[in-house]
């Protein structure tokens, strides 16, 4: 985290900043900040989990929308069309710096999964999951999802 000082005896937390989340150290109880993925074809539900020391951000088309004559347009816009972005409903990114996951997650909704990934292996310490329309799943290199069991 840009910024962060230790000296003040604070090693560890977690900053959560509209979902946008940042995170260092370890929980009280020893444990990992652990963080779960929402499913966003089924409210309440998690896709699974994912332990993190550092950032984590998601952006996606099924919290914020309208619903016109049965279609979904989402709030992200792209701008090379002035359309909502279509093609992926989720894009969850984990690195060093919640703005720069931020940034990722919402450019990656608007270039789509295959522009977005190439984008991302630029920057090695940044890691994708991405939910696209039609249900699949896709990780970049690196990207450690623990499954839900149900």
């Amino acid at each position: 985290m840009q910024g962060y000082d230790d000296s003040q005896g604070i090693t560890a937390g977690l900053i959560n900043a509209t979902g946008d989340i940042q995170a260092w150290g370890i929980q009280p109880n020893g444990k990992p900040w652990r963080i779960g993925i929402n499913d966003p074809f089924k409210s309440n539900d998690l896709v699974g989990t994912i332990d993190i020391n550092g950032a984590i951000t998601t952006s996606g088309s099924y919290e914020k929308y309208a619903l016109i004559n049965g279609k979904r347009y989402t709030h992200i816009i792209n701008p090379a069309t002035g359309y909502p972005a279509t093609g992926l409903t989720s894009v969850t990114i984990t690195g060093p710096d919640a703005e720069m996951a931020n940034a990722f997650s919402t450019s990656i909704m608007v270039l789509g999964k295959d522009a977005g990934l190439e984008l991302l292996r630029k920057f090695p310490g940044y890691k994708a999951f991405i939910i696209t329309d039609a249900g699949k799943y896709i990780t970049s290199p690196g990207f450690k999802i623990k499954k839900i069991s149900r």
